[in-house]
């Protein structure tokens, strides 16, 4: 009992104490060196059709979901009372991939088609104001890269950008 006592204890001393520096974190402007880490889940549906040289219609259907982390770094510099900018880095290094199975004959496997996507990293710079004691508004802008492996009877690429 004396252990849950004093756990309430140090839990009530934590939230006193992040109520207590909210002002104080206002008062720099959101300045200064940042570090995030994060999580995501994510989905993907592909929906398709393809003609062949009979003129018959073949239709297709596929996705996928999955679950992501990863890690934001960056720096805000206050550029006035409540105008500020930061720029910063973003990496997602985990890989996901998705197959594409033709349904063909069992004799080949060529029309199938495995897309490969990794280590996303993503640079950009956000703009914004200040709008209360602890909220901002801002406008994010960057460039996202990313490893692509493309494997089966489509035009390969490479890399992804965007």
């Amino acid at each position: 009992m004396k252990k849950l006592r004093n756990m309430l204890y140090g839990a009530g001393a934590l939230l006193v104490a992040s109520m207590a520096t909210t002002p104080l974190l206002a008062e720099n402007q959101f300045a200064g060196l940042y570090f995030a880490v994060q999580g995501a889940a994510n989905g993907v549906e592909l929906d398709g059709s393809t003609t062949d040289s009979n003129s018959q219609v073949a239709n297709g259907k596929g996705g996928m979901f999955g679950m992501t982390a990863g890690a934001d770094i960056g720096y805000s510099l206050p550029l006035g009372d409540t105008l500020f900018i930061s720029v910063g880095a973003q990496i997602n290094p985990g890989d996901a991939s998705m197959d594409v199975d033709s349904g063909g004959s069992a004799n080949t496997n060529n029309t199938d088609v495995t897309l490969e996507l990794g280590d996303l990293l993503t640079y950009y710079i956000a703009p914004g104001f200040q709008i209360s004691d602890n909220s901002a508004l801002y406008f994010k802008w960057g460039q996202t890269e990313a490893d692509l492996s493309v494997t089966g009877d489509v035009t390969k690429l490479t890399s992804l950008d965007g």
